[in-house]
């Protein structure tokens, strides 16, 4: 079982967690920073077909402008920003909700701000 706790404290920034419900053991995968590695995690975690979960900060990312990140777990447990947004990303910034998988694999999601019209978007990372 894989799981996101976000908090909006000042030092406790969100984690990205998982449990061996056979073994009773939490184990904390990623504590988020809220540097470029993001903070506040959204939503929940989607399943890629490759194995690998993703999921979104609403903080952290672009060191100039902080306004959230589209994260993989990888199976093995590793963490990797795919995408850092920012108040000039064509994606949008501020994601909200979880992350989706598209039948093709790409990653998809929703941005409150930004855009054409600066009230959020819809994006698609192509499969990865």
């Amino acid at each position: 079982i894989w799981g996101v706790l976000s908090a909006h404290r000042v030092r406790h920034l969100g984690q990205v967690w998982r449990c061996h419900p056979r073994r009773g053991a939490l184990q904390v995968v990623h504590s988020f920073s809220g540097g470029e590695d993001g903070a506040f995690p959204c939503g929940g975690l989607a399943r890629h077909p490759d194995g690998s979960l993703w999921g979104l900060t609403n903080g952290g990312g672009d060191p100039a402008m902080p306004r959230g990140t589209l994260y993989r777990i990888a199976p093995d447990g590793s963490y990797a920003v795919m995408h850092r947004f920012s108040e000039d990303d064509p994606c949008g910034y501020s994601p909200e909700g979880a992350p989706g998988i598209a039948a093709d694999g790409s990653v998809v999601g929703c941005t409150g701000a930004g855009g054409a019209h600066g009230r959020g978007t819809l994006f698609a990372l192509a499969q990865p």
